[in-house]
């Protein structure tokens, strides 16, 4: 199934043949490499936001592209059982057909060799395949690595390693920089980081340890702030304070140390999604009876509009496919999509989830 990017119509005939070239050399690859991440092939094209502002201040760009089939969701789980069920709380990943939502979920991840995942939080997928994924679990806190799973085979993804560390203290979720891998604390009021090179040379040095542990990973420490929703865009890392109700924007300097030089204000976010190409921040709002999904310029630091739908009362996280942003409805147990350059609300993609859909992630392979 493909995506289609939007072309202004006054450019659209002088670029048509071009287009078309480009479009068929981007399914082409596309299907022949099959990769777990939106793939930018194709050709770009713009679209104005329709925020009631002038068209030209913001164009956004998308591609064509292969979408996503396949949404990895987490849960809140419940951590005080060793054996987690399902009376207890989903404390594993499922993925959902999205070409056939009506299809049981499934169950991807293979038992952790160290202790049974519990009260899951954020899951990631890299374009290699693996999977990381945060365990929130306040006494047994770590971020979770599983290896990729065999397209057209089973779907269960085997587990690599954990990453904790003495300061990572109920994880909500992870960001990536470069090498490095940044995660957001809900009791630790603390950032960890950990550095993915030495993960990396230490397989190289024949050395493969099932636990890579971060004693000095901590690099902002702020009494009674709790974080949620992390993301990096260039070499700022922005993350939710949800009980000051703002975002707090740490920028590195030339030293390589995290300041922090600006605040987004927004009441109880949770969720955040940065669109790197167009300099975007979507950041999930949680209202008393209804909650929406704020779109952020981050170079004109404004809101552009917002995502709402009636009941999103608790949207938790997002994810892109193609030109549409599907959201996380906890309350409604739902999986909602929206339009990116309008934020209209389009349809359901999937309901009737498990109870508090926490986080998720997209990929086209297995």
């Amino acid at each position: 199934m493909l995506g289609h990017a939007l072309l202004d119509d006054a450019a659209q005939d002088d670029r048509s043949t071009r287009d078309r070239s480009s479009w068929r050399l981007g399914i082409a690859l596309a299907l022949a490499t099959g990769l777990p991440t939106v793939l930018a092939l194709g050709w770009l094209g713009t679209s104005s936001l329709r925020t009631g502002q002038p068209a030209q201040e913001k164009d956004v760009s998308l591609v064509a592209v292969a979408l996503p089939r396949y949404a990895y969701l987490t849960f809140h789980g419940d951590g005080a059982r060793h054996h987690p069920a399902p009376e207890y709380g989903i404390n594993t990943v499922l993925r959902f057909d999205l070409d056939a939502p009506q299809d049981a979920p499934v169950a991807v991840l293979e038992p952790s060799m160290v202790s049974p995942s519990r009260m899951l939080r954020d899951v990631k997928v890299l374009p290699d395949g693996t999977m990381l994924v945060v365990q929130g679990y306040k006494y047994d806190s770590a971020i979770l690595e599983y290896g990729a799973c065999s397209p057209g085979g089973e779907p269960f993804r085997p587990f690599v390693r954990e990453y904790r560390s003495p300061q990572l203290v109920h994880p909500y979720a992870i960001a990536l920089m470069g090498d490095e891998m940044f995660a957001s604390t809900q009791d630790s009021n603390t950032i960890i980081g950990f550095n993915m090179t030495k993960v990396r040379m230490k397989l190289e040095e024949g050395y493969s340890p099932l636990v890579d542990f971060n004693v000095y990973g901590d690099f902002r420490f702020r009494k009674h702030e709790s974080y949620r929703g992390i993301a990096c865009h260039e070499n700022c890392i922005y993350v939710s304070v949800v009980n000051k109700d703002r975002i707090s924007v740490m920028c590195r300097n030339a030293e390589g140390h995290f300041k922090e030089t600006h605040k987004i204000k927004v009441k109880h976010p949770i969720g955040l999604l940065v669109d790197d190409a167009n300099g975007l921040l979507y950041i999930a709002s949680v209202g008393k009876h209804e909650g929406h999904v704020g779109v952020w310029d981050i170079g004109k630091k404004r809101f552009l509009r917002e995502l709402v739908h009636e009941g999103m009362a608790h949207p938790t996280n997002m994810a892109f496919r193609g030109d549409t942003v599907l959201v996380l409805s906890m309350t409604q147990r739902a999986l909602l999509e929206f339009s990116r350059t309008t934020g209209a609300f389009l349809r359901v993609a999937l309901s009737g989830l498990p109870p508090s859909p926490e986080c998720l992630a997209l990929g086209n392979l297995c």
